[in-house]
């Protein structure tokens, strides 16, 4: 008798094909932008929503991102912290691909933060890509399971 295999489907890593438009809309506000404060809510929560729709790493490692930028919060040397984590960032795209445009992201928006009110931003955004990506991904597995 030959040997059944247990194959599992493994989930592919990286970013799907991406529909480019609220993403890079967000990407080029906040280029525009001399604060992070100054980037209108509608525009991350369409650029975030985007990219969670495509984006293939787990969200636990979106979760651990955040949980450290809401650490950061209420600290008096948050820029030195905030400083810290891009070389952490940077070693998890390295070991995740699909990391790359967070890391853009968040090395883009450090430039604009000079105060409390930015660094909120900045939570904002990646609170709502945690919140976007969760949905959908029940709503893919909604999918599966009809």
């Amino acid at each position: 008798m030959g040997r059944i295999r247990n194959k599992k489907r493994k989930r592919k890593k990286g970013v799907r094909s991406l529909n480019k438009e609220d993403f890079e809309e967000l990407k080029r506000k906040l280029k525009g932008v001399k604060y992070l404060r100054d980037l209108d809510e509608e525009t991350i929560v369409k650029g975030m929503d985007s990219l969670a729709k495509k984006i293939t790493v787990t969200p636990t490692q979106i979760r651990k991102v955040y949980g450290e930028l809401r650490r950061l919060k209420g600290k008096q040397d948050f820029k030195g912290k905030l400083i810290r984590l891009e070389p952490r960032l940077a070693y998890a795209v390295a070991r995740e691909k699909g990391l790359e445009l967070l890391y853009d992201i968040f090395k883009e928006s450090k430039e604009k933060i000079i105060d409390e009110n930015d660094l909120e931003k900045l939570i904002f955004m990646f609170e709502t890509l945690v919140a976007y990506q969760k949905y959908h991904e029940a709503f893919q597995q909604e999918r599966r399971s009809e």
